[in-house]
């Protein structure tokens, strides 16, 4: 990410996902997956505290979209997507 930053240029297509654990902890599921079409890296900082060190990395895009996964009353996975595209002036 460093070297994206630091170079610039475009990429393609970013996916980050996350992972939670079931309720019972036999499984997981993608609980939120964020994708980004072509991104730039803007900036990466290290930082924290304590023993654990917390890397921020942030983007430029030109769409995103995001699926949001949650169990509903009813126990069943439901996923919901959004998606947002800025406008190139």
């Amino acid at each position: 990410m460093l070297e994206k930053c630091a170079r610039g240029g475009v990429i393609p297509e970013v996916v980050l996902t996350y992972y939670q654990r079931s309720k019972n902890g036999s499984s997981t599921y993608k609980a939120l997956e964020v994708q980004m079409v072509n991104a730039m890296v803007t900036s990466v900082s290290v930082g924290g505290g304590g023993d654990r060190p917390i890397e921020t990395i942030t983007f430029n895009f030109d769409s995103i979209r995001y699926s949001v996964t949650a169990l509903s009353s009813s126990g069943k996975l439901e996923t919901k997507t959004f998606l947002s595209k800025i406008s190139k002036n």
